[in-house]
């Protein structure tokens, strides 16, 4: 009997997922021209204009938040590059759209003055409420802790980035990389040398405890 090929049962997600980035694109060109009346010559620049947003921040963002989630990523942490990218981005969206609001708005006939701090303070309140849902308890010990952490600082680049300072947040995210990369080495490595210093206590921690003491005759 001739041998049978081997079916490989594995399957190419490349080309179903380049394929399915096309669908929103073609159905917000869709929504523009049904629901906002865009003219069809002029779907492409109204797709590229993000009003009070700028693409400069939105890849700035996104990159900052890449940066940081691809560490947390190779370490199968719960915080991955797609979260830490949506965290970054949508509180940039949250700061610029405020501090586009900031203005003295004229309803009816007074005026309303905004008060863009109040939205990073709702910012704060959020991510600690993400922060929570990543850290659990098991046997008695809490683990998540830094991945919260991570969260709090990807708000607070995004908040950067929406103020204006891309630089500052970029030198702060690729400064957070190398803290969870160069700590956690750096904590293995103390470890090791904190069990060399004090492995003389458990070989004696036996030896001292009152139920082995010998007592004298």
């Amino acid at each position: 009997m001739s041998a049978q090929p081997k079916v490989s049962l594995r399957k190419d997600r490349r080309a179903p997922s380049i394929f399915l980035c096309l669908v929103p694109i073609v159905l917000g060109c869709l929504s523009l021209i049904v629901f906002a009346d865009t003219d069809i010559t002029h779907v492409i620049p109204t797709l590229l204009n993000l009003g009070p947003l700028d693409w400069e921040s939105v890849g700035a963002a996104l990159f900052c938040g890449a940066i940081i989630g691809w560490e947390r990523q190779l370490r199968n942490k719960p915080i991955d590059m797609r979260t830490s990218m949506l965290v970054t981005l949508g509180t940039y969206i949250f700061v610029a759209i405020s501090l586009s609001m900031a203005n003295t708005i004229e309803v009816g006939n007074g005026t309303l003055v905004t008060d863009p701090s109040r939205i990073v303070g709702q910012i704060v309140s959020g991510v600690g409420f993400l922060g929570a849902g990543v850290m659990f308890t098991r046997k008695g010990n809490v683990n998540g802790v830094t991945s919260a952490a991570t969260i709090w600082l990807l708000a607070a680049i995004g908040v950067c980035i929406g103020a204006g300072s891309i630089d500052t947040a970029i030198k702060i995210a690729m400064l957070g990389t190398v803290v969870l990369i160069l700590v956690d080495s750096f904590d293995d490595v103390l470890s090791d040398v904190t069990k060399r210093l004090f492995h003389h206590k458990s070989q004696y921690e036996g030896q001292l405890h009152p139920s082995n003491r010998k007592l004298p005759k």
